[in-house]
Order: structure tokens, then sequence, then C-alpha cells
């Protein structure tokens, strides 16, 4: 019975050792596991970071991208209706001209434009009353002398125009309404506004 008890015993030390050694065996794997997981979690967290400071950047960048763009439109729209107030400034000068003043803008405009033997003009109805009776007359003499041989008459013809006038013969038809010039002005001298008025 000795023996039996001293096989008993030691199957049973045996079984306590390999239970021990599988115990330790298993602590040492889930220390592993622990260790793993806790560096994965902390890559993924670094990870996470990491992507959430690049897109708070470029969030960021794209916040003062807008603000920068919706600045610059701001401030064009600002130099848009500045340059249109000198235009408009320009045009008033225009209309506030002596009768004098504004007959000599005319001829002049008329002398350069008239080509051909006959040429026709129409004078916008607000227009006729700050001209003299005899400024035909003046403007005629006038194209003689600047060495044309062209004839201006009035035309019978009415156009749609509201300030200024329309020169017209069978070969061309040019509208110098105020709008007109001011326009024709305006695409020409808007870069030398822009030079002046923001240097």
């Amino acid at each position: 019975m000795r023996e039996s008890k001293y096989i008993i015993d030691r199957i049973a030390d045996e079984t306590e050792k390999k239970a021990a050694a599988l115990i330790a065996k298993a602590r040492d794997q889930a220390e592993l596991l622990i260790k793993e997981a806790r560096d994965q979690t902390r890559g993924y967290w670094q990870g996470a970071e990491e992507k959430a400071r690049r897109e708070a950047a470029e969030e960021q960048k794209r916040a003062i991208s807008g603000a920068t763009l919706e600045s610059k439109k701001m401030l064009l729209d600002a130099r848009r209706r500045l340059i249109s107030k000198v235009f408009d400034g320009a045009a008033d000068k225009i209309r506030e001209l002596g009768e004098k003043e504004y007959e000599s803008f005319i001829k002049k405009l008329i002398i350069k434009l008239a080509e051909g033997e006959r040429a026709d003009i129409f004078v916008a109805y607000k227009d006729q009353d700050r001209l003299s009776t005899s400024f035909l007359d003046d403007l005629n003499k006038a194209i003689a002398k600047s060495g044309k041989n062209t004839v201006i008459s009035y035309s019978k013809k009415d156009h749609d125009i509201y300030e200024g006038f329309v020169i017209s013969s069978g070969k061309y038809q040019i509208d110098v309404s105020l709008k007109s010039i001011i326009d024709k002005h305006k695409e020409v001298l808007e870069a030398d506004v822009v030079r002046i008025l923001f240097q």
C-alpha cells in the first residue's frame, strides 16, 4: 500500500508541477497578449491622433483659403464700385458742361468720326436744347477746315438714345451716346484707373 500511496503522491506532485508550469505558461501568454494589445491600442491611438491632427490642419487650410477668397471677392467688389464711381463722375462732368463746352465736345467727336461726302447726326432729345441754332453750320465749317469734305445734316430717323448722338451715312452708323462713350473709354482706361486708384 505504501507503493500505491507513493505512486499517488508522485502523480499528484507531477500533476501540480505540470499545472504550475501550465499556469505559468498561461500567465506568460496572457501577459504577452496584454502587452501586444496595449501596443496595438497605443499604435491605434497614436495613428488616430496623427490623423486627427492632419485633418484639423487641412480643415484650417480650407478655412483660411475660404476666408482669403472671400476677402479677395470683397476687395474686388469694392474696387469695381470705386471704378464705377470714377466713370459715373466722368459722365456727370460731361452732363454738367455748359452749352459752348458741350458743343465743342460734340464737334470734336463728329469731326473725328465723319467719313464720306454726307453723314447725318441724330442728337438725343435731351441734348438738343444744349446746341445753338448755328451748331450745324459751325460744325460743317469746322469739318471743312479739318480737311475733310463731309457735309453733316440732321437725321430724320429717330434713334433710341438718352444722351449724346448717332452719326450715320449709308456706309456706317456710330452710336456716340454718353453711355457708349463711357463704356468704350471704360474698357480702354480701366487698367489705368485701377493703377492710379490702387497704387
